[in-house]
């Protein structure tokens, strides 16, 4: 973490990932997978990346008027 290259992601990732994973926090209320197993939990985080796609589309699309200003896909 003390190379220039790893602080740049760091501080990259905080505005590009993180709302994206407290979105799937907040808004669609995944706090731990409900599903035990490894290909249950990446079929239910698949199901949990599709309707968080289909609710980003929703306000771009349906909703334009609160809609944000730049993209956080």
């Amino acid at each position: 973490m003390e190379q220039p290259y790893a602080t740049e992601a760091v501080r990259r990732r905080g505005w590009l990932i993180e709302p994206i994973f407290g979105t799937i926090k907040e808004v669609l209320g995944l706090r731990r997978f409900l599903l035990r197993g490894l290909a249950a939990v990446r079929a239910e985080w698949l199901l949990t990346g599709a309707a968080f796609n289909l609710w980003k589309l929703y306000r771009l699309w349906w909703r334009p008027h609160i809609a944000p200003k730049r993209l956080a896909v």
